[in-house]
């Protein structure tokens, strides 16, 4: 139907779903074409479904909502059963509730049991299975999306066995010799079956491709959902030396549904997140606050509580005083030493991220002298790519003998994690120096990495949220100026040229509140 037939009155409500599936481009012309569409037909009800992202859409014709959950008592009167509360955090989704309502059996303990079941339900092979765990990891690494070529599928189930797929509806046909599964969470449970056979492929590369870098946490959940005991402690810890914000998450869930993480490894991760809600970049602050509400419980609370970062010191070493790991841990969590000492530059290169990491962020408290900063650098160039995150996130206080190295590793880097880090790093040391033409050269050095800046999208993101920070110098506003600057005489994109506007009205206000304070 053409915008133009809207116009004879019949009553029509377009349903557009999977926007989160597409790239951001493509999903704000999806959003023009059903505005025009909206407008052109007053009779047209639309509704879209973004699971993941919020878009700027017009207020006067769009009002944003949430879903909520499936009720218990609706989930109670539909199964005809009481539920417990681990149950009904599952069937709360429709997709869970739908599953559980056509297979008519015993409770599900898990999103993974759910989607086991639908397969079984389908006759799938152990054959085809396994062929197709193999396959849904594929297609995450390699296309970094849902869709793949359906000759793929054929490759590795023959032709046949393709069609019978098809026909059972476990694949669904798009277009152009391209199919997807039935369902993400199919996708994502078979790619996370893969993953769960060998646990030395755990890291970066492996949670970017099956979070489809951090897009969506839901296939890393399932692959904590296919290991047991200590592997469970083992992942989250892996996870944490990726995306400390993931790794809450999944915590939070495996506290939810299993419960049999490592107390000490929650206690830590808590600790860390609550160290950081004193970070002096607010976005950070923000994030870490969101973590521990969705943690919840008397120790998640306790750091959101506090007033400050003495006060979380003090949490830390009042918990868990028998655990002898957790002991251990906070022999690196509450080094008071400075400049940091030997010990600590050693345990930042450790391969447990979640020791790796705690040190990382001790050193950034403690500083360092020229000795420990000459380490750090170099290690800033291991192979290992992790060791140079953490690296160029120590460097953030090392001062102006650092700059070199984290310019160079922010424009060379072959590890995105690792310009973000260096990123990061450069405005850490702008914020932090004493020196106001110290901090306006720093900045102007960064002005002139614009065009790198803005040509990978997530560290033009990042960099906008980082300006941003907490008891700004009384001339941050002006020595930013210059990299405001230069992002909006090279961006092209009209949105982003709005979204640096925008930066740059906040930085202004921001100053203007600190003149009026003093």
């Amino acid at each position: 139907m053409t915008y133009e037939e809207l116009g004879g009155g019949e009553s029509l409500l377009l349903l557009v779903d999977g926007l989160s599936e597409v790239e951001t481009k493509t999903a704000d012309l999806v959003l023009d074409a059903v505005d025009q569409w909206a407008a052109l037909g007053p009779a047209t009800g639309t509704i879209v479904a973004d699971r993941l992202v919020r878009r700027k859409v017009g207020p006067p014709r769009w009002q944003l909502a949430t879903l909520g959950g499936v009720t218990t008592e609706a989930v109670e009167r539909m199964l005809e059963r009481t539920v417990d509360a681990t149950e009904q955090g599952l069937l709360s989704s429709p997709m869970y509730l739908k599953v559980m309502l056509e297979l008519a059996g015993s409770r599900l303990g898990s999103r993974s049991e759910a989607i086991s079941r639908v397969l079984e339900n389908a006759s799938i092979t152990q054959d085809d299975r396994g062929k197709l765990e193999s396959l849904a990891l594929k297609v995450y690494a390699v296309q970094k999306r849902r869709s793949f070529p359906l000759s793929w599928l054929e490759e590795a189930v023959t032709p046949a066995r393709a069609d019978l797929l098809i026909r059972s509806d476990i694949i669904t046909v798009i277009d152009d010799g391209q199919v997807s599964f039935r369902h993400h969470l199919i996708h994502d449970y078979l790619a996370s079956l893969a993953a769960s056979r060998d646990p030395k492929i755990w890291g970066q590369d492996l949670f970017n491709a099956l979070s489809l870098h951090s897009s969506s946490n839901d296939a890393l959940v399932m692959l904590l959902e296919q290991v047991q005991g200590e592997l469970r402690n083992v992942l989250i810890r892996s996870v944490y030396d990726w995306n400390l914000y993931a790794a809450s998450y999944l915590l939070s869930r495996d506290r939810q549904v299993h419960g049999d993480t490592d107390a000490s490894t929650e206690h830590e991760i808590l600790a860390l997140l609550g160290e950081r809600r004193f970070d002096h970049y607010l976005a950070t602050r923000r994030q870490v606050e969101d973590a521990l509400v969705l943690h919840g419980g008397e120790v998640a609370n306790a750091y959101l509580d506090a007033d400050s970062l003495d006060e979380v010191l003090a949490l830390a070493k009042s918990s868990l005083q028998n655990d002898a790991k957790y002991t251990a841990w906070l022999h690196t969590f509450l080094c008071e030493e400075r400049p940091s000492p030997q010990g600590l530059i050693s345990t930042l290169k450790l391969a447990d991220g979640v020791e790796g990491w705690t040190a990382a962020n001790v050193i950034r408290r403690l500083g360092l002298d020229a000795s420990g900063r000459d380490q750090i650098v170099e290690l800033a160039m291991s192979p290992v790519s992790v060791l140079r995150w953490r690296a160029v996130h120590a460097l953030g206080v090392a001062g102006e003998g650092a700059l070199e190295t984290l310019f160079d590793r922010l424009a060379n880097d072959e590890q995105s994690s690792v310009q973000y880090g260096a990123l990061r790093s450069i405005v850490d040391q702008a914020y932090l120096s004493p020196r106001p033409a110290e901090r306006a050269s720093i900045l102007r050095e960064l002005a002139g990495h614009a065009t790198l800046i803005l040509n990978t999208r997530s560290l033009a993101r990042e960099l906008a949220r980082i300006l941003e920070v907490h008891a700004p110098p009384d001339d941050w506003s002006e020595s930013v100026s210059p990299v405001l600057e230069a992002m909006l005489a090279v961006e092209q994109d009209t949105d982003e040229l709005d979204r640096w506007r925008t930066v740059g009205s906040l930085l202004r206000l921001r100053g203007t509140k600190n003149d009026q304070a003093v």
